[in-house]
C-alpha cells in the first residue's frame, strides 16, 4: 500500500523568516573625564590595547602598579562609568 502525504502549504512555508538585524555595534566607550588621573589613563590604555576583559592580577602584571594603587584606580574608573567589574573581570565601558 502506497501512502502519500498531501500537505497543504501555508503562507509561512512560502516566505522566508524575517531577517533579524542586530543593533549596530559601537566601539565607543565612555569618555574619560578631564580630571582622570594619569594612572587611570594608563589602565584604560592597557585595557583598550588588550581588547578584552581583564582580571585584577593581569592588570597588575601589565601595569606594574602596586595592589593598593590599582584598587584606587579601578574604583576611580568605576565611579566615572568607564569600567565595570563582572564576576572578577574588569570590562571597559
Amino acid at each position: 500500500m502506497t501512502h502519500t502525504h498531501n500537505r497543504k502549504s501555508s503562507p509561512a512555508d512560502n516566505n522566508q523568516a524575517p531577517e533579524i538585524v542586530p543593533p549596530p555595534v559601537s566601539n565607543a566607550f565612555h569618555a574619560l573625564p578631564k580630571l582622570t588621573s594619569d594612572n587611570a589613563k594608563m589602565i584604560i590604555k592597557i585595557m583598550e590595547q588588550e581588547g578584552q576583559a581583564m582580571d585584577f592580577d593581569a592588570l597588575i602584571r601589565q601595569s606594574k602598579m602596586d595592589a593598593g594603587l590599582m584598587m584606587q584606580v579601578l574604583m576611580e574608573l568605576e565611579l566615572y562609568g568607564c569600567l565595570e567589574n563582572r564576576e572578577g573581570l574588569y570590562y571597559r565601558c
